[in-house]
């Protein structure tokens, strides 16, 4: 760039050094940035404000479906509760986990101990062991004894029960930042000057500041399908976000955000005065960050007509529509994950470890395990599977200080 340019928002000038500006933020999966829209210092101001807001609200909706964010960061885990009021900790990956201690020592009247361990794998056994040990006051080849005594040991998976979950999408703080990435769109065409005229003056400050007339009056709540939704959803998935802004002839601006194909929101930028005739589509795939487009204006027509004239009627039943539509994504997802995850333990258990052909009492003991595992997940009911002595002595042989997963 050859041509001074300055921030939207104050008198900073932008150079190749600026910190660059996610114009999709991150956490929506968006990639685009530029260093042309607005200053560091407000990149840094606006990043530790209204863009955290905005991530944490779709914090939810990212653990839900496991979405990773545009730099590549994990979805972002969740401490919750289930509706029996144990804690849960959910992973990036959608695990739930419960929140409790990693194990309990109870005395027997007649001697000796009942130990249960709380871990999520053979790993986490073998690091418990030693805390058991200095805990009981006996040695560690005890605690191995007795968890392979009688056979009594058992490995237990149950349901995590009912999980309420809540979200809550929009409010003044998100739609705020939302406005910002709309002007950082609209910089990348038209530079920053017209951005810093009286037309966008309203935004501006309504961006830095917050302000109750523009949240009532020059923004608003859109349930409506775009009309392209379909060529969107075929190129960039069922849960597609999109920033359009468009002006007319007399250069009234307007946005519109569409946030994972769930809800928009149109917002009126520019009442007259600004550039006209702009049109501009940024578009990306959540599901997968690489695909991403910013010329997606040249493929869809969405008319200023439509933009303009938002309409919330109906939003109850227009909102459940779109809601069940992404909660379909979020089934058929967690199911094929859940499947696999079934299916890699049972060749794991039952399968060769040297790569060697499946015998056929292996794929006999293999398909028993997978009925087994899959009729106690469609029923919810809890696993209980004794562990043999052998399995007890193979989590011993581990590595002293297995690495976590």
């Amino acid at each position: 760039m050859n041509d001074m340019r300055l921030c939207i928002f104050c008198e900073t000038e932008l150079t190749d050094q600026t910190k660059p500006e996610h114009i999709l933020l991150s956490a929506l999966g968006g990639r685009k940035t530029t260093r042309w829209a607005i200053c560091s210092q407000h990149n840094n101001d606006f990043g530790a404000t209204i863009d955290k807001a905005l991530a944490e609200m779709i914090g939810t909706f990212r653990n839900l479906l496991q979405l990773e964010s545009g730099t590549g960061k994990p979805a972002p885990s969740i401490q919750t509760e289930n509706e029996a009021g144990e804690r849960l900790k959910l992973r990036s990956d959608g695990t739930p986990e419960l929140i409790e201690k990693p194990f309990e020592v109870t005395p027997r009247d007649q001697g000796g101990f009942d130990i249960q361990i709380n871990a999520r794998s053979e790993a986490d056994v073998r690091r418990a062991v030693p805390h058991i040990a200095a805990q009981t006051g006996i040695s560690e080849d005890d605690v191995w004894g007795q968890l392979a005594d009688g056979g009594s040991g058992a490995r237990v998976r149950r349901s995590a029960g009912v999980i309420p979950r809540q979200l809550q999408l929009g409010g003044e703080v998100s739609l705020r930042a939302m406005c910002k990435a709309a002007l950082c769109l609209m910089a990348t065409s038209v530079g920053t000057d017209p951005l810093r005229s009286d037309a966008f003056s309203e935004v501006r400050a309504f961006v830095q500041n917050g302000g109750d007339k523009f949240n009532r009056i020059l923004g608003s709540l859109d349930p409506r399908r775009l009309p392209s939704a379909e060529v969107v959803e075929a190129k960039f998935g069922p849960l597609f976000n999109l920033l359009i802004v468009r002006s007319d002839e007399a250069g009234r601006v307007v946005a519109h955000f569409t946030l994972y194909n769930l809800v928009a929101w149109q917002m009126v930028l520019a009442e007259a005065g600004g550039p006209p005739d702009t049109y501009l589509a940024l578009v990306s795939n959540p599901l997968k960050p690489s695909s991403w487009s910013d010329q997606f204006a040249s493929e869809i027509d969405v008319p200023f007509t439509w933009l303009n004239a938002p309409d919330s009627s109906d939003l109850y039943a227009r909102s459940t529509e779109r809601m069940n539509a992404a909660l379909k994504v979020w089934h058929e997802r967690s199911q094929s994950q859940l499947i696999g995850d079934i299916v890699q333990r049972a060749f794991d258990a039952e399968g060769p470890a040297d790569g060697s052909p499946l015998s056929p009492d292996a794929a006999a003991r293999i398909r028993a395990r997978l009925a087994e595992e899959v009729t106690h997940h469609v029923l919810g009911l809890s696993l209980k599977q004794s562990l043999s002595a052998e399995e007890i002595a193979a989590m011993r042989a581990m590595p002293s200080n297995p690495k976590k997963n």
